[in-house]
């Protein structure tokens, strides 16, 4: 009878710490995801800069 209740109890504590556990990396995949969509956008902001630099430096000396 005890050794059955342990069982339960070690079942419920086991299902309790796997879904903190994949709440927290659900919570890091969601920022890891947002992170890398705002380097790629500052990446292509970096891009139409420097496309509009050369632009302006081709259209200065008429190439």
């Amino acid at each position: 009878m005890e050794e059955g209740m342990l069982i339960g109890i070690s079942v419920v504590v086991l299902s309790i710490i796997l879904s903190m556990v994949m709440g927290l990396l659900g919570g890091v995949n969601t920022a890891l995801s947002s992170a890398g969509k705002s380097t790629g956008d500052f990446l292509s902001t970096i891009a139409q800069k420097f496309e509009e630099i050369f632009r302006q430096i081709t259209s200065l000396f008429q190439f």
